[in-house]
């Protein structure tokens, strides 16, 4: 039997759910999408505690709606030790806003979180702030550390190499459709895009619902591509199933794990003009959902 409790902090009601054991529970319906995601286990976000051994390392990640202790209606939070989830360290928040503003307070209680220290500090100091924005760099930073949180080791790997460069892009906010230039080394980027605006006006696929969490990793990932594995080499093509493929694997987990997630289809291909996947659902496109990416 699940118990749920709630508790105070810093101003923020969070629900911590007290759940007897971690069970994975697998449901059938999306089989193909996790084979096409490659889902395995999540590492999130580490924390160094200065043990350095698998069974003593602390992770952070945000938890599947199908395992047990989480809910349809929460964005779930847990803290595990090895490979164990502890049952008195799970969180559920009623959307991605008020994990924000928790998120400080929760990851400053391990002794081994250091803010300047962590994959996407650098990244959120090239933040250019020229202009009025949604976004400034510490909210930049709390997405970045989010992004790792859903998505495994691969945003964490990128991140991290895209760190270790010594080469830096500008990120810029704009009020306009989010973009990465590779000439240029810079990131255009909505911190508010939630749908993707077609020049043909006529067009209004499902897919074109989007997160700002979804463009920023696409952005990145682009940016990655660029410094790191020789994207400026590249074709336009391949560039775009690159991003395509991140995109579509963001869309997923926030779909799988994000109570607000329900809205966000898999992206057919890079033009405006491929319709949506077969399905009356989101969770019916994604069922049908096998990691072909149009181009």
């Amino acid at each position: 039997m699940v118990e749920f409790k709630s508790r105070l902090l810093q101003g923020t009601t969070l629900v911590l759910i007290m759940a007897a054991g971690f069970v994975v529970v697998w449901l059938p319906q999306y089989d193909a999408a996790d084979r096409s995601m490659g889902r395995r286990r999540s590492i999130g976000v580490v924390i160094d505690n200065g043990f350095g051994t698998p069974e003593e390392e602390i992770t952070y990640r945000f938890l599947y709606r199908d395992e047990a202790g989480t809910s349809d209606e929460w964005l779930t939070l847990g803290r595990s030790v090895g490979r164990d989830l502890e049952a008195r360290a799970v969180w559920g928040f009623t959307d991605i806003e008020q994990w924000y503003d928790a998120a400080p307070e929760i990851l400053a209680c391990e002794s081994g979180w250091i803010v300047e220290q962590q994959p996407g500090w650098k990244v959120s100091r090239w933040l250019c702030l020229d202009e009025v924005s949604d976004c400034d760099r510490d909210r930049l930073f709390w997405m970045i550390q989010t992004l790792r949180l859903f998505d495994l080791e691969v945003c964490t790997k990128e991140i991290t190499m895209l760190e270790a460069t010594g080469r830096t892009i500008r990120i810029y906010p704009t009020e306009g459709p989010s973009n990465y230039d590779y000439d240029a080394d810079t990131l255009y980027w909505n911190p508010t895009e939630t749908v993707l605006v077609p020049s043909d006006t006529d067009l209004n696929w499902r897919w074109f619902q989007t997160d700002p969490l979804v463009t920023l990793a696409r952005g990145l990932s682009c940016a990655w591509h660029d410094l790191c594995d020789e994207g400026d080499a590249a074709s336009c093509e391949e560039r775009e199933r690159m991003a395509i493929t991140t995109e579509n694997r963001i869309r997923y987990l926030l779909f799988r794990k994000d109570p607000m997630g329900w809205r966000l289809y898999p992206r057919p291909g890079y033009r405006e003009i491929w319709p949506d996947l077969p399905g009356d659902s989101a969770a019916e496109a994604w069922q049908n959902y096998r990691g072909v990416i149009k181009y």
